[in-house]
């Protein structure tokens, strides 16, 4: 059995790796909820919830994505109709 940090750190890339292949092909604004939705269609959500958020600290430190300046509410009901941040890829 893998170790809880080995299978975070599996998580964090293969989830990393998605979102980076994601943002490249958006031309509109999107929000983190997008990339999650995507994402969970064709793979089981990561045991750590905080994956998701570190994946998009990461592509914001590299230049890949860019604050809008718009919040947005969230489409996932477990955060309780939050607001979030919106995102342009630097492609767009």
């Amino acid at each position: 059995m893998a170790k809880q940090s080995e299978t975070n750190k599996s998580e964090y890339f293969k989830y990393l790796e998605f979102a980076e292949e994601f943002v490249k092909k958006q031309m509109k604004p999107f929000s983190s909820d997008d990339v999650k939705s995507e994402y969970l269609k064709n793979h089981l959500k990561p045991e750590n919830h905080n994956v998701f958020s570190s994946v998009f600290v990461a592509l914001s430190k590299k230049g890949a994505i860019k604050f809008n300046g718009n919040f947005v509410k969230t489409k996932f009901k477990e955060a309780h109709g939050r607001f979030i941040k919106e995102w342009i890829s630097k492609e767009y």
